[in-house]
């Protein structure tokens, strides 16, 4: 099984990091069930502003943003 998660705006699959778009991730944490699944969660992102955010700075962002939605699938947030 895998889990495919990005974020969007509601009206196009945007492929947005994490926390940029409408989806509530409190909720999608609350609801996987990380103590017993077996697959994989695959996090396909692009950059929300292409045109000026550097490779790099996108990277950051990207590890930020994961962090923070591991932070809610441990129940820390």
């Amino acid at each position: 099984m895998v889990t495919h998660l990005g974020d969007n705006d509601g009206v196009v699959d945007r492929h947005w990091l994490p926390g940029l778009g409408i989806l509530d991730w409190k909720e999608i944490a609350r609801r996987l069930p990380m103590k017993t699944y077996k697959g994989s969660l695959t996090l396909e992102v692009f950059s929300k502003d292409q045109e000026r955010e550097s490779a790099s700075d996108f990277m950051v962002s990207a590890c930020q943003s994961i962090q923070w939605f591991q932070s809610l699938l441990q129940g820390e947030c």
